[in-house]
């Protein structure tokens, strides 16, 4: 996916997250980040964890948004087992 990849739908979305994920035998948060029209400006895994669990820190989130200069994120948990609730409610 290039910065030319433009309004990306869900369903394009959700297959290009799961495509870069799915093969990982650990924990990851990742985001998608897009500009102000919802353009993708890139991805990147920001936490790694161990099969149980990943440590996400709200403030490396928005670090990591400000650096790539986003203006929308999708984020993306890719869990081993069923955690992702505990992570989404961390972080609301």
């Amino acid at each position: 996916m290039s910065a030319a990849w433009g309004q990306p739908n869900p369903r394009d979305s959700g297959d290009f997250l799961r495509a870069q994920l799915r093969h990982l035998p650990y924990e990851v948060f990742g985001c998608l980040y897009l500009d102000n029209r919802h353009r993708v400006l890139g991805f990147e895994e920001l936490f790694r964890g161990t099969v149980d669990g990943a440590n996400v820190h709200p403030r490396e989130v928005v670090r990591a948004c400000l650096k790539h200069n986003a203006c929308a994120v999708i984020f993306r948990v890719y869990v081993v087992k069923r955690y992702g609730a505990i992570l989404s409610k961390s972080l609301k």
